[in-house]
C-alpha cells in the first residue's frame, strides 16, 4: 500500500470540517425555524391537555352516577368512596380548565362546578337517608318484630277457649307473613310487597280486635293490648323506613341524575369549543411546517451535493484499508475467534484500527467462555424457577379451596352453593336425573346465642356441620352453609324418599348428640328439615323454584311444631 503524505485523521478531519461547516448552516437556519414550531406544538400540547380534562369531565360525570346508584343498590362503602374519588377527579380536571387559556368564556365551567358541589352535596344526603333506613331495618324493625312471638305465646298460654286459641295462632302466622314481606321489600324495593304488608298489618288487626271484644279477662286483654301496641309500633318503623326508601331513591333518580346530566350536557359544550380552537392551533402549525420543510428541502439539497464531493474526495485515500479492516470487523461482530488479522507498521490511524481487531478478536474468545459459563448457570436456574412455580401452583390451589369454603364449618359457602346448584340443575335436566335440595335450620338458635354466647353458638354450628358431613358422605353430596345457622344440602341423582331418609337419620343424629339447650322446649338443640325434589316428569321449571319449594318445607316443619322433617310435593306433567 502506497504511503500516504497527509495522515489519515487529518483527511478525514479536513472532510469532517467541511461538512460541518455546511451542517452549521443548515443548524441555524433548521433552529429558528424549530423554536417558532416548538412554540406552537407547545400550545397545542397545553391545548390538549385542557380538551382532555374537558371530554373525562364528562366521562366523570356519568361514572359518578353509576356509582351513587350502585351505592344505592348494594349499600357498598367501596361504592361511595369512588364517588368521592370521582369527585376529586373531577375537581382537578376543573383546576386544569380554570387555568387554561383554550378557554376564554368559562361561564359554562362555573355551572359544571355548581352542578358537581350539588352533586356531591346530595349524595351526602343519599348516604346519610339510607343509613338512618339500615338502622330501622336492621335494629328497630328486628327489635319489635322478634317480640311478637313471645307476646303471642304469652298469650295462649292464659286460659283461653279453642276459637281463641285458633285466632291468636292465625295473628302469629299473620305476624310471620308481614316480617317475610317486610324482608322481600327491602331486599327488592319492589313496593308490592310493602303493599302486602299494609294489607297484612289490616287484617291482623280485625283478628286482634275480635280477640279484644270478646275477651272478658283483665290479663288476656292486657295480653291483647300488648301485641296490639307492639304492632303498630312495628307497623310506625316499617313505614319510616319505606320513607326513607323513597327519600334517597327519588335523590339518586331525579336530583343526582338532573346534576349529572347538566354536567355532561355542559362538558361536551366545552369540549366542542375547545376543539375549535385546537384545530385552529393545528392549522397554524401545519402551515409552519410546510414552510420549513421547502427550506430545509433545499439547504438538504446543497448539503447532500457537498458532502457527496467531500466524501469521494476523502474516501479514496482510505477505501482500502478501511474495507479490509471493516471485512475483518464483520467477521469479528459474528463471533468468529479462529482469524488472522494483519499487522500494519505504520503508525497512523490504520495501524490503530487493526490494533483494535486484533483486541476485538481476543475479546470474542473471552466473551465466548464467559457464554459457556452463563448457560450453565441459567440451566440451574431454570430448574430453581420450575421447584418455585410448582410451589405457586400448590398455593393457588389452596386458595381456590378457602374461595370457596365457609371459614367456620368448613362446608362450602354461599357463592360455590349458587353455583353448583346451577351446574347440577343443568345436568338433572339434561340427563333427567332426579336432583333433590334439603334446607335445614337450627331451632331457637338465636336463643341459644343470646344464653350461651357467640363463643358456643360457633361450636354449635361446627357440630351440626360434622354431622351433616358424616350423613351425606357420597362424592356427589354438596352440603354447604346457607348463612346464619341454615344449611343446604344438594343431592344429585337422589329421589325425595331416598332423600327424606337421610334427612331424618341427620334430625335423630342432632338429636342424638344432646347438646343442651335450655330455652328449647326439648331441651337440647333440634333441627327442622325441608325437602323438595326435581323429577324428569315435574312442573319445576328453574332452579330457583326448586329452592323455594324445599324452604317452603322448611317452613312448613317450623309452623308444625320444629324437630321434623317436611316435605312439599310437586305435580307431574
Amino acid at each position: 500500500m502506497p504511503k500516504q503524505r497527509v495522515p489519515l485523521t487529518t483527511r478525514i478531519y479536513s472532510g469532517f470540517t467541511a461538512v460541518g461547516s455546511i451542517t452549521l448552516a443548515l443548524v441555524i437556519i433548521s433552529f429558528i425555524g424549530l423554536e417558532q414550531l416548538k412554540r406552537e406544538f407547545t400550545q397545542i400540547s397545553a391545548f390538549s391537555e385542557s380538551l382532555e380534562a374537558g371530554i373525562a369531565l364528562g366521562k366523570v360525570a356519568t361514572a359518578m352516577q353509576a356509582s351513587a346508584e350502585f351505592f344505592v343498590e348494594t349499600g357498598q362503602i367501596a361504592a361511595a368512596e369512588q364517588v368521592r374519588q370521582h369527585y376529586q377527579t373531577a375537581l382537578k380536571n376543573i383546576d386544569i380548565l380554570e387555568s387554561s387559556s383554550l378557554l376564554q368564556d368559562k361561564t359554562n365551567l362555573a355551572r359544571v362546578k355548581r352542578h358537581l358541589t350539588s352533586f356531591r352535596n346530595t349524595f351526602d344526603q343519599v348516604q346519610n337517608q339510607r343509613f338512618k333506613r339500615s338502622l330501622v331495618v336492621e335494629e328497630t324493625l328486628p327489635s319489635i318484630t322478634n317480640t311478637w312471638g313471645d307476646l303471642v305465646s304469652g298469650y295462649q298460654t292464659q286460659t283461653i277457649t279453642a276459637w281463641s286459641l285458633a285466632t291468636s295462632n292465625s295473628i302469629w302466622r299473620e305476624l310471620l307473613m308481614v316480617e317475610k314481606n317486610m324482608s322481600k321489600y327491602f331486599d327488592t324495593l319492589d313496593y308490592r310487597y310493602a303493599a302486602k304488608v299494609d294489607e297484612l298489618f289490616n287484617t291482623t288487626y280485625e283478628s286482634l280486635n275480635s280477640l279484644i271484644v270478646l275477651e272478658s279477662y283483665e290479663p288476656q286483654i292486657k295480653q291483647l293490648n300488648a301485641i296490639n301496641s307492639s304492632m303498630i309500633e312495628g307497623e310506625k318503623a316499617f313505614n319510616e323506613a319505606v320513607q326513607r326508601v323513597r327519600g334517597y331513591l327519588f335523590l339518586v333518580n331525579v336530583v343526582l341524575a338532573a346534576d349529572s346530566y347538566e354536567m355532561r350536557f355542559l362538558s361536551d359544550q366545552l369540549a366542542q369549543q375547545m376543539q375549535q380552537s385546537v384545530n385552529q392551533s393545528q392549522a397554524s402549525s401545519l402551515d409552519t411546517i410546510e414552510a420549513l420543510n421547502l427550506k430545509l428541502l433545499i439547504l438538504g439539497m446543497l448539503f447532500l451535493g457537498a458532502t457527496i464531493v467531500i466524501s469521494y474526495t476523502v474516501g479514496r485515500s482510505i477505501v482500502h484499508p478501511i474495507a479490509y479492516l471493516r471485512h475483518i470487523f464483520e467477521r469479528l461482530a459474528k463471533g468468529e475467534r479462529d482469524l488472522t488479522v494483519v499487522e500494519y507498521r505504520t503508525k497512523d490511524e490504520v495501524a490503530a484500527l487493526a490494533r483494535s481487531a486484533e483486541a476485538f478478536r481476543r475479546t470474542n474468545v473471552h466473551t465466548q467462555e464467559l457464554l459457556d459459563k452463563y448457560q450453565e448457570l441459567s440451566a440451574e436456574l431454570e430448574d430453581k424457577v420450575e421447584a418455585r412455580t410448582a410451589e405457586l401452583e400448590q398455593a393457588n390451589k389452596r386458595l381456590a379451596e378457602l374461595s370457596i369454603t365457609d371459614g367456620l364449618t368448613g362446608l362450602f359457602n354461599r357463592r360455590h352453593l349458587d353455583t353448583t346448584l346451577a351446574k347440577n340443575w343443568a345436568m338433572a335436566r339434561r340427563s333427567k336425573l332426579p336432583l333433590t335440595v334439603i334446607m335445614t335450620d337450627i331451632d331457637y338458635f338465636k336463643k341459644y346465642n343470646d344464653l350461651y354466647g357467640h363463643q358456643q353458638g360457633d361450636s354449635c354450628l361446627q357440630e351440626i356441620a360434622r354431622a351433616m358431613k358424616g350423613v351425606f358422605s357420597r362424592s356427589t353430596d354438596f352440603v354447604a352453609r346457607y348463612g346464619g345457622e341454615e344449611f343446604v344440602v344438594v343431592l344429585m341423582d337422589t329421589h325425595l324418599n331416598e332423600a327424606k331418609q337421610l334427612a331424618e337419620e341427620l334430625r335423630e343424629r342432632i338429636e342424638a348428640h344432646n347438646i343442651e339447650h335450655k330455652d328449647s322446649p326439648e331441651g337440647h338443640v333440634t333441627l327442622s328439615i325441608g325437602l323438595a325434589s326435581f323429577e324428569p316428569d315435574c312442573d319445576i321449571d328453574n332452579v330457583d323454584r326448586l329452592v323455594g319449594l324445599a324452604d317452603d318445607a322448611l317452613y312448613q316443619s317450623k309452623e308444625s311444631g320444629r324437630n321434623r322433617v317436611s316435605v312439599i310435593g310437586v305435580e307431574l306433567k
